[in-house]
């Protein structure tokens, strides 16, 4: 399971903004505390949002967590060297020491446990997704900074790469049933980015100094698959049961998709047309009623981001053009059947109409909204504003009809995510060391 842009290196440095997660599991009660919050009231579509809960986390969380449908949220504390674990139906919350500097974690639901890279002590704590206690400690080769993570969710392996900001990214393999640890040698300039095709039961990740993608199997033996460029970023693509990349653009091409199929064939589509952009940004999301994957590109010199759309076989079906400046995230409103793409230089949403593909909405807000996540109880998608450590974060609400509405929250607002549980939207707050439970 991917869990997508997250903290430190992968996001673009205007900020560092981690993503929580959601992943099929159950868990048990963690933590203590009263259960007072009762049933949840109706959904009233232009009712600004509330805090009912605050949560005092640990030091700097570093925008990693996992929110488990069990009952339990575990957030990552970067400078505490802890994770927090939060109970989704007491509210009560504990914590446990693992490794220096704890990262993105990630969930799997294969064994249950969560894993937390710890980027500043070269090893990998995994905790109970049930109890939050430490199960064991892997570790990595001498001088490791391990920093983010993907899961084979079939079989259990995770997947875990080093941080780049120091030389070239390593990437390790850590076996389920063992936790033995396997070196992978995937060549210099490789993305610190994975995608699992549960078909093919390989994970892949883009190398664009070789030109290729390797494609990892379960054993840990991996294969490289030539591409006609440099691969950027690689996305799973459930329609068609394949895996898309983005190539570079160069001084003659403009960027361009490609597929790998379940039995890791390699097809490429033609190139955009060039006046789409000079950049395929990442995230990208899956629109379920095109079954389509939408991306957004950047033309840096006009300033201009456009919303591309492409199919199982990576073939372009269309653009729409967003509002002026440049864009960054990008999620799908089931409510609404909407795209909504936050502005990277201007503070806005655009919301697209995959009917008339155009914008049928630009939603102007006082912070730039980079991530999303959507309350299915309440109907609503819900994105953090982006602020800096001294300045209190907005998160805001986009209900049925698009009404826009916001609640204040705690100083630079990193991850956030719906808890099922509770149905309740968590907020963790790098600025103010806390956590915000928002209805």
């Amino acid at each position: 399971m991917s869990i997508g842009w997250v903290a430190r290196i992968v996001v673009p440095a205007l900020l560092v903004v981690g993503l929580l997660t959601i992943a099929p599991a159950s868990a048990a009660a963690v933590g203590s505390g009263p259960a007072t919050h009762g049933d949840r009231p109706a959904a009233l579509p232009l009712a600004a949002p509330k805090i009912l809960y605050k949560v005092p986390l640990g030091k700097e969380p570093s925008g990693g967590a996992v929110a488990l449908p069990g009952g339990n949220v575990f957030v990552s504390n970067f400078e505490s060297g802890d994770v927090t674990i939060i109970n989704a139906t007491t509210h009560g919350h504990s914590s446990v020491g693992v490794g220096k500097g704890p990262d993105n974690l990630v969930f799997d639901p294969n064994n249950g446990n969560v894993y937390a890279p710890n980027e500043n002590s070269a090893s990998v704590s995994i905790l109970s997704g049930a109890s939050g206690k430490l199960v064991a400690t892997v570790k990595l080769s001498k001088g490791a900074e391990p920093f983010v993570a993907y899961v084979d969710s079939d079989n259990g392996n995770v997947l875990v790469f080093n941080n780049s900001s120091g030389g070239s990214v390593q990437a390790w393999l850590i076996f389920n049933s063992t936790n033995a640890v396997k070196k992978l040698s995937l060549g210099s300039g490789i993305e610190p980015i994975a995608a699992y095709n549960p078909k093919s039961k390989d994970l892949y990740v883009p190398n664009p100094s070789l030109g290729v993608v390797d494609a990892i199997a379960p054993s840990g033996s991996i294969k490289s698959l030539s591409v006609p460029g440099s691969p950027q970023s690689v996305v799973y693509d459930p329609s068609g049961s394949v895996v898309i990349f983005v190539l570079l653009p160069n001084a003659t091409r403009a960027s361009e998709f490609g597929f790998i199929t379940s039995k890791n064939a390699v097809g490429v589509s033609p190139p955009l047309p060039s006046s789409l952009g000079d950049w395929v940004d990442a995230p990208a999301a899956y629109d379920p009623t095109t079954h389509a994957l939408d991306f957004i590109t950047a033309n840096y010199s006009s300033r201009t981001s456009y919303l591309v759309e492409i199919n199982a076989v990576a073939a372009f079906l269309g653009a729409v053009t967003l509002g002026t400046g440049l864009f960054f995230g990008l999620a799908f409103d089931p409510a609404n059947s909407d795209l909504d793409v936050g502005g990277y230089s201007s503070p806005v949403v655009d919301v697209i109409n995959k009917n008339t593909t155009a914008v049928a909405k630009t939603l102007t807000t006082s912070q730039l909204v980079l991530f999303f996540v959507y309350d299915p109880s309440a109907k609503a998608m819900f994105g953090a504003g982006a602020t800096n450590a001294s300045t209190k974060s907005l998160l805001y609400e986009i209900s049925s009809g698009n009404a826009l509405s916001s609640v204040k929250v705690g100083a630079e607002a990193v991850a956030f995510a719906y808890d099922p549980v509770d149905t309740y939207v968590y907020v963790a707050n790098i600025g103010s060391d806390s956590l915000d439970i928002v209805s």
